[in-house]
């Protein structure tokens, strides 16, 4: 085994120099980070929620009024709707025949302690890694938060004309 002396500043200009080239070369390699998402054009995203219907027992057990849930959901669908995106609310065969930009799981299912909205959680990213696989996957943090996780991974240009709706089930 060969030993090499080395100035402890040698050795901190070798080390920069890895660095950099390790750097450089995962920058080159790696998709664009979540912070500066490509610009897509009006009506040009479809987007894809799922989530719990308000009336759902478990929603209802982890304390949230049906009501207001499914007055926050429906206003959250137009207000993504007027900024231009396409929207569609639910799962599974209705994720077949359109090319989906941005896939999301509803705060219901992600945020709670239950198993057994673990379970369906993991069977949710299951469906979408399926059905859906170059789609960005996106998470609101109540059930009027969607437009803004839509803004920060797929945003828009200003002043889209009013998006398709796709279907909205709650």
């Amino acid at each position: 085994m060969a030993i090499v002396h080395m100035s402890s500043m040698g050795l901190v200009s070798t080390l920069f120099a890895v660095v950099l080239t390790i750097t450089l070369t995962n920058a080159a390699t790696t998709p664009l980070s979540y912070a500066s998402p490509p610009q897509r054009q009006c009506g040009e995203v479809n987007v894809f929620l799922h989530g719990l219907p308000p009336t759902h027992p478990l929603v209802i057990q982890q304390g949230y009024d049906p009501d207001a849930v499914r007055q926050a959901l429906v206003a959250d669908q137009h207000t993504i709707l007027d900024a231009g995106y396409n929207y569609r609310a639910y799962l599974a065969s209705r994720l077949r025949g359109i090319r989906w930009d941005a896939v999301g799981v509803g705060y219901g299912v992600r945020g709670s302690n239950s198993e057994i909205l673990t379970r369906k959680l993991e069977e949710v990213i299951s469906v979408f890694r399926q059905e859906a696989k170059e789609a960005m996957i996106v998470f609101n943090r109540s059930p009027n938060t969607t437009l803004e996780a839509l803004r920060a991974n797929v945003p828009l240009p200003g002043n889209c004309p009013k998006g398709k709706d796709l279907g909205f089930e709650v």
